[in-house]
């Protein structure tokens, strides 16, 4: 991969790119407040269900779709149905759109408002950066956003919530 191409990535998918993640936690609060993590071990396996078997799996599909796709408007219309709740929608589709919004100002594309994987994977293309380091780069920041809102909701130091991401 071109050295630029790694850092776009780097760039889009930082917490400093306007996107609001840091607003949404994906139930891990409730799932603390309720006391069902309490331990970097909970977290952990918590991280890794919520990345093979939910939202992290889910989006890293529908943004190699979207990568694919010719007309990435219909993988979207497809992200916005498998949205399962209205927060979920919400957050996917505020996140798009204001991803999108930044990369068509700062890249000059013309992608449509999409669902932040989609639109991730339709602006990977347009850049010509291969699909298989931008997931990767997704679901790391995806779940270091996770560990991060940990850090704020539980007893979790640094050293520990570098130990989970890792």
């Amino acid at each position: 991969m071109r050295t630029d191409g790694l850092l776009t990535l780097m760039q889009w998918l930082s917490p400093g790119f306007p996107l609001g993640t840091f607003g949404y936690s994906h139930g891990l609060e409730q799932a603390v407040a309720d006391g069902g993590i309490t331990s970097a071990d909970d977290l952990r396996d918590w991280l890794r269900a919520v990345l093979t078997d939910g939202t992290g799996r889910n989006d890293a599909i529908l943004l190699a779709e979207g990568y694919r796709s010719d007309d990435p408007t219909q993988v979207d219309t497809l992200a916005r149905a498998l949205a399962a709740s209205r927060e979920r929608l919400l957050e996917t589709t505020a996140q798009g759109e204001a991803f999108c919004s930044t990369v068509n100002a700062v890249w000059g594309t013309d992608l449509p408002p999409l669902s932040l994987p989609v639109a991730v994977g339709a602006a990977v293309r347009g850049q010509d950066i291969p699909l298989e380091p931008a997931l990767q780069a997704y679901l790391h920041a995806f779940a270091a956003g996770l560990v991060s809102a940990a850090q704020r909701a539980m007893p979790l130091g640094q050293t520990q919530a570098q130990r989970v991401l890792a």
